[in-house]
């Protein structure tokens, strides 16, 4: 058998492996983990010596080949992708390059089954005379969803008389994106039913947030677990809750609202303001004779006006204003926005 240029310490192997995340770093490892295979002169190693050449941590699996040997792969167990990725990397490492002899060309491929076929993912990576170990990145978003093994080929160019090249391969994480599962909020008014647009719904202290459309709806996709979420709309009262997304579908949240007592009192006075949010002009009707008085968030008085049956107010500066209604059987206050 041909000699490796390197002596190594054969020990133990730990691995935390399961089909929706493979995290491994081949320590401990006297052969690969039972989970993992090999089609080529594969095994772990250990290197205790830090140096320029070989920056691996500690124990990592290998494979041993020289110039004219046929592609040799190691093979992850079967992996479960959903479509999301946090994380997909591995250290890569062809020490014998150092040498000048030759050098390891590693491609990552997939295959659906672990007889093949197996197809390319990514770019190959050349580890040559003098490059150091190297942490490779892989995007394999254009996967459809399915289960998958993946596999760590390497080919060699190493030609020195009685000697291998030495590929090793440390730090493999595969961990896919928690699933994901739609929620629909719908948003009403309590006592009337109507559908309200342009509520803000906020979920786990802005981590989410979307606005009802025209529908009263808005959409989120959300892990399994639960979340505290809150509701607000101009001219209704701030709605709290909680919610425990599960793996259904079609899951729905219904949150009803409740006007503002401020809103009811006017409504009461015969007192009809639209539209709120506006861009700054306002629709105004009366049923009796008012005087109004517009306030900025600071409690200025920045407008006064006299209304009888129909008016229009403008604001012409975005944000927050309270109109103040009044009259000798006492005064309203309703709050408007100016976008």
């Amino acid at each position: 058998m041909k000699r490796n240029l390197f002596t190594f310490i054969i020990l133990l192997f730990a691995v935390f492996s399961i089909n929706a995340q493979i995290v491994e770093d081949f320590e401990g490892a006297t052969f690969l983990p039972d989970d993992w295979s090999e089609t080529g002169i594969s095994m772990t190693y250990y290197h205790s010596v830090a140096s320029d050449w070989w920056t691996i941590n500690n124990q990592s699996a290998g494979i041993f080949q020289s110039v004219g040997d046929p592609e040799e792969m190691l093979i992850t167990p079967l992996f479960t992708y959903n479509g999301t990725m946090s994380e997909f990397s591995y250290l890569a490492s062809g020490p014998n390059g150092d040498f000048g002899y030759g050098s390891t060309t590693v491609q990552l491929k997939y295959a659906t089954d672990i007889t093949g076929p197996w197809t390319d993912i990514g770019a190959s990576i050349l580890l040559d005379y003098g490059v150091t170990a190297q942490l490779i990145d892989v995007d394999i978003s254009a996967l459809a969803n399915g289960d998958y093994y993946f596999a760590f080929a390497t080919t060699s160019t190493f030609d020195y008389p009685g000697y291998n090249s030495a590929f090793a391969l440390d730090d493999v994480s595969i961990v896919a994106g928690a699933t994901t599962y739609t929620v629909t909020f719908t948003v009403d008014d309590d006592a009337t039913a109507t559908l309200l647009e342009g509520a803000l719904i906020d979920i786990a202290g802005g981590t989410y947030t979307e606005t009802t459309d025209v529908d009263g709806e808005a959409a989120f996709d959300l892990e399994e677990g639960t979340y505290t979420f809150a509701v607000t709309i101009d001219g209704y009262d701030d709605y709290n809750g909680t919610y425990t997304v599960t793996t259904d579908a079609g899951q729905t949240v219904a949150v009803h609202m409740t006007e503002t007592i401020s809103v009811k009192e006017v409504k009461a006075a015969g007192i009809s303001i639209y539209p709120n949010p506006s861009n700054g002009v306002f629709n105004v009707n009366v049923e009796s004779n008012f005087n109004l008085e517009v306030l900025d968030i600071t409690g200025k008085v920045v407008n006064t006006q006299i209304l009888t049956g129909n008016s229009t107010i403008e604001i012409n500066t975005p944000g927050v204003y309270f109109l103040r209604f009044s009259n000798e059987e006492g005064s309203v206050t309703q709050r408007v926005i100016v976008q």
